[in-house]
């Protein structure tokens, strides 16, 4: 999203941008006997990303205000489950159940303010993450007699962010704030629980790497008073 104005006394200009995921993804043998003479895979993936950009521009001879948010959400449910008492699921050549999230924002807030007299500009990014993976047994039983049974859940959940403004005067004052907050609370699991597993080998194993960067910059400038600062939470 994006704004803009321009006025010989007073400009003012804001944008704001809001993208959410809310996905839930499964893969899943429920009560149910498998017998097969290959593998047996069970893969439930989410990819899902959100790209987001706010700016603004605004002028005016005596004022000019210019801010820009960008809010960004991600919610993602991904489970790969094998579950049924008394079920056996076999598979020659492998049993596999792997969950994996995969999900990323790019976000960037960009907003100036000009003027003559008094300006000031403003720019928030809001980014949060919250993801629940899961590749579970319950109650069945897992073969495999020639490889190997394997339970996965990764989550590599990543987010960058850009939060920047600049507010010029060449009068009275300028004013410019910048803030980047991040998120990620992210829950991942692999486990089995009331069945058995086996084969060959036998994994279970949740893995969370997940990555934040952010950046914060403020800048202003005016030939009497000029202030400018940024924060940035992660």
């Amino acid at each position: 999203s994006a704004g803009g104005s321009a006025g010989d006394k007073v400009g003012i200009a804001g944008s704001v941008s809001y993208s959410n995921v809310d996905n839930v993804t499964e893969a899943a043998i429920d009560n149910a006997s498998v017998d097969a003479d290959s593998t047996v895979v069970l893969d439930a993936r989410d990819d899902s990303d959100i790209r987001s950009v706010a700016g603004s521009a605004s002028y005016g001879g005596k004022a000019g205000v210019g801010a820009a948010v960008a809010i960004s959400t991600v919610d993602s449910d991904t489970t790969a489950r094998i579950s049924g008492a008394g079920k056996t699921v076999n598979g020659d050549a492998g049993v596999g159940a792997t969950a994996t999230n995969d999900n990323s924002i790019v976000a960037v807030a960009a907003a100036v303010g000009a003027s003559q007299g008094v300006a000031a500009s403003g720019a928030v990014t809001w980014n949060v993450i919250s993801n629940k993976t899961e590749a579970t047994l319950s109650g069945a039983t897992v073969t495999a007699s020639g490889n190997a049974v394997n339970l996965d859940a990764d989550d590599t959940a990543d987010i960058f962010a850009i939060s920047g403004n600049a507010a010029i005067s060449t009068g009275q004052g300028s004013v410019g704030i910048s803030a980047s907050y991040n998120e990620i609370d992210n829950e991942t699991y692999a486990r089995a629980t009331g069945g058995s597993l086996s084969g060959t080998s036998v994994r279970v194993e949740a893995t969370e790497d997940a990555t934040i960067k952010a950046i914060a910059a403020g800048g202003s400038g005016s030939s009497k008073v000029a202030v400018s600062g940024s924060l940035g939470v992660n």
